[in-house]
C-alpha cells in the first residue's frame, strides 16, 4: 500500500507541473475567410526529407484542382492532418493556407472574387519527420503485466536482445525489422511491410518467419494463475512459424486482409505428461498451415489515443487446412473487435469497446486458447488468468481533457526529431466487464473465475506524449472486493 501511495503522490505531482508549463497549443486553428466557394488551385509539400509525396497524398481526402464550401475545406485539412499523423510517420504535420498570387502571404478573402461567387487558395503542408532508424534494445519479461512482476521483482523470465528496424523504407513506408532475442525466450526473426506493390496504392504485402525456443512455458492453469514447468538443461518448446499477408485498402480507412500462415512447434515430453491438452490430441508436435480473412474499417481520430471516430474489426482463421499428411488441428475461429469514441461536450469524451472471440470446436488445446489477462483484461483483474475457449469483454470509458495537446521544445537537443514533443493529460472514469467459457471440465474445477460474470470500475490518468507513447496510472476495484493502483503502457480500449 506504501508503494502505491507514493507512486500515485509522484504522479500527481507531475500532472501539477505539466498543467503549469501548458502554455503553447499543440493544433493552431486555421481561421478561413467567408468565402461562398474555396478552389484548391495547388497543394505543396516542405519537410519530408525522406517521405515519397505519393505516400503523403495517399493520405489526403482533398486534391488540387477541388472546389469545396469554406466549412468543407476546414474539416478536409484537419481530418487528412490527422489521417497522416495516424501513419506514424510524422511528429508533427502543420499546414497553411496561402494566397496563389503571393505563396509568402497568407489566404486572405479576395473582394473581386468573393462577388463572383469563388476564392483560390493554395495548401502548404510542412512535416517534422520521425527518426526511422532504430537499433531498439529488448527487456522483455514474461508476465501478465507491470503489476504482476511488481508483486514478485525477478530477472528470471527476462529476454533481451536487440530490434533492428528500418521504418519507412526506401521513403515509401516500407518496415524492415530483425529480430535477435536471448535470455528467457529464445527467438531469431525477420519481417518485412510493403504497404503498396500498386500504382494505385491499394495492394500490400506483409512477410515474417520466426523461431522461437524457451525453457519455462505456462502448461496449465490453477486459481486463475499459470502452472509453469522449467528445465535448465535444454528448451521445453521449440516453433518455427512464417505467414504472408496480402492486404488491400479501399479509400483512405477500410482495408481487407487475407493471411496464410505456418507454425510447427515442439514440446517435451514432460509437458505432454504434465497436461493432457497442450496439443490437438495429446501429441508432442504441433504443425499446421492455417489462413485467416480479415475486415479493418478505421475511422478513429488519433490511433494510439482516439477520443473521436470508431474502429471495427471482423476475422476468421480456419487452422488446419488438411494440406499436410499428418495435420491433427482443425479448428475454425471468429473475432470481432469493435470500438466507438464520442465528444459529449466541450472536454469530456466517451468511449466503449467490445471485444469477443468465438471457437466452433469444443476440444481447443492449450496452445491456442490465448487467455483472458494478458493483452486482453478487464481492469482490476490484472493480477489474474481467465482459461477458456470463447470470450466477450465490454470497456467503457468517460474521460476528461485536463490539457489539450501542447508542444514543448528542448532547446538542449540538437536533433529536432526529438527536441520537440508534444504531450496532453486525461482524467476518467471506466466500467469494464467480461464472461469467460471455458468447455474443459478440468480447467473449470482448478479456477473460479471462468463461466462466471467479472466487472471492474474505477479511475485513471492518461499522459500521452509523442512516439505514441501512453502512461495510465488507475486505481480499480473488481467484483470480488479486491481493489488496488495500477499502471499500463497502453490506451485502454
Amino acid at each position: 500500500m506504501t508503494d502505491s501511495r507514493s507512486l500515485l503522490t509522484l504522479f500527481l505531482r507531475l500532472t501539477f507541473l505539466l498543467l503549469l508549463l501548458s502554455t503553447d497549443s499543440l493544433y493552431a486553428q486555421i481561421t478561413l475567410v467567408p468565402c461562398p466557394k474555396v478552389i484548391i488551385d495547388s497543394v505543396a509539400f516542405s519537410g519530408n526529407k525522406l517521405t515519397k509525396d505519393d505516400i503523403i497524398r495517399r493520405e489526403l481526402i482533398f486534391r488540387a484542382g477541388d472546389t469545396v464550401t469554406s466549412a468543407e475545406l476546414d474539416q478536409l485539412i484537419q481530418r487528412s492532418r490527422q489521417n497522416l499523423l495516424n501513419t506514424s510517420l510524422f511528429n508533427f504535420v502543420t499546414v497553411f493556407l496561402k494566397n496563389p498570387r503571393d505563396l509568402n502571404a497568407d489566404f486572405v478573402l479576395d473582394t473581386l472574387e468573393a462577388t463572383i461567387g469563388y476564392c483560390h487558395c493554395v495548401i502548404k503542408m510542412d512535416f517534422r519527420e520521425r527518426w526511422y532508424l532504430w537499433p531498439q534494445p529488448i527487456l522483455e519479461l514474461f508476465e501478465q503485466n507491470i503489476n504482476t512482476w511488481a508483486k514478485n521483482p525477478t530477472l528470471n523470465r527476462l529476454s533481451y536482445g536487440l530490434y533492428l528496424s528500418r521504418y519507412n523504407f526506401l521513403g515509401k513506408k516500407q518496415v524492415l525489422t530483425l529480430t535477435c532475442k536471448l535470455g528467457y525466450a529464445e527467438q531469431y526473426g525477420v519481417s518485412y511491410t510493403i504497404p503498396y506493390i500498386d500504382r494505385w496504392k491499394k495492394s500490400g504485402l506483409i512477410f515474417s518467419c520466426y523461431f522461437t525456443q524457451t525453457h519455462e512455458v505456462p502448461y496449465s492453469s490453477f486459481n486463475n494463475q499459470f502452472l509453469f514447468y522449467k528445465d535448465d538443461g535444454s528448451p521445453v518448446r521449440k516453433e518455427v512459424s512464417a505467414r504472408i499477408t496480402y492486404t488491400y485498402r479501399i479509400g483512405i480507412y477500410n482495408t481487407i486482409a487475407g493471411e496464410c500462415r505456418y507454425n510447427h512447434a515442439w514440446i517435451n515430453d514432460t509437458i505432454m505428461r504434465l497436461s493432457d491438452n497442450y496439443f490437438t490430441d495429446n501429441q508432442t508436435t504441433i504443425e499446421y498451415f492455417s489462413l485467416v480473412l480479415g475486415f479493418i474499417s478505421d475511422h478513429r481520430d488519433n490511433k494510439p489515443f482516439p477520443l473521436k471516430g470508431y474502429y471495427i474489426n471482423l476475422s476468421a482463421n480456419k487452422a488446419g487446412l488438411g494440406i499436410l499428411g499428418d495435420e491433427h488441428t482443425d479448428l475454425l475461429q471468429f473475432g470481432a473487435s469493435l470500438r466507438g469514441y464520442w465528444q459529449i461536450a466541450g472536454r469530456l469524451y466517451a468511449g466503449v469497446g467490445y471485444k469477443g472471440r468465438l471457437y466452433a470446436e469444443k476440444n481447443v488445446p492449450f496452445y491456442l486458447q490465448n487467455t483472458l489477462g494478458y493483452r486482453d483484461y478487464v481492469r482490476g483483474y490484472e493480477y489474474y488468468i481467465v482459461e477458456g475457449q470463447n470470450y466477450s469483454l465490454l470497456k467503457n470509458e468517460l474521460r476528461y481533457q485536463l490539457i489539450s495537446p501542447h508542444v514543448k521544445k528542448i532547446a538542449f537537443l540538437p536533433l529536432e526529431k526529438f527536441n520537440t514533443f508534444h504531450y496532453a493529460l486525461y482524467a476518467g472514469i471506466f466500467a469494464d466487464l467480461a464472461y469467460v467459457q471455458s468447455k474443459d471440465i478440468q480447467s473449470m474445477t482448478k479456477n473460479t473465475l471462468n463461466n462466471t460474470l467479472m466487472y471492474g470500475y474505477g479511475l485513471g490518468i492518461d499522459f500521452v506524449t509523442y512516439y505514441d507513447i501512453v502512461l495510465r496510472v488507475e486505481y480499480a476495484f473488481n467484483r470480488m472486493g479486491e481493489n488496488g493502483l495500477f499502471l499500463h503502457l497502453n490506451t485502454p480500449l
